[in-house]
């Protein structure tokens, strides 16, 4: 077994005739994956809410997922070039992203940003 999405695996399915699936998770994605490797080659983010189920084309060429959002997708394939290394970067940006917006936002972390701190302080002292 190995770590997959953020949140329950939906569903699985393999392109016919390789050695690569799909997963689709409650965590919004679409994942692309290379089975011999276990490695992940690409991430689409495709749907405002859970997707539920996904199919891959008999050839390949297309996938359908849907979710919880009540939108069904459909995912051509391309004959674009995808650098696994540029793909892990955007990843680990994204996830740095996330983390800062968690620490800015004080109804996530609890806290305020030094201009806010003063302006309450300013307001408490005017109603003094």
């Amino acid at each position: 077994s190995f770590f997959a999405h953020d949140a329950s695996v939906m569903a699985v399915r393999f392109v016919p005739n390789t050695h690569y699936f799909f997963s689709s998770g409650k965590d919004q994605r679409v994942r692309y994956w290379d089975a011999d490797k276990f490695e992940m080659i690409l991430t689409l983010d495709a749907h405002i809410g859970e997707v539920w189920s996904l199919v891959v084309a008999s050839d390949g060429s297309f996938i359908v997922s849907s979710g919880h959002d009540k939108s069904l997708r459909i995912w051509e394939r391309t004959d674009d070039i995808v650098f696994l290394e540029e793909e892990r970067e955007k990843e680990m940006e994204n996830i740095f992203d996330a983390k800062l917006d968690n620490q800015s936002d004080p109804a996530k972390t609890g806290s305020m940003s030094v201009p806010a701190l003063q302006a309450q302080l300013k307001a408490k002292e005017s109603q003094m």
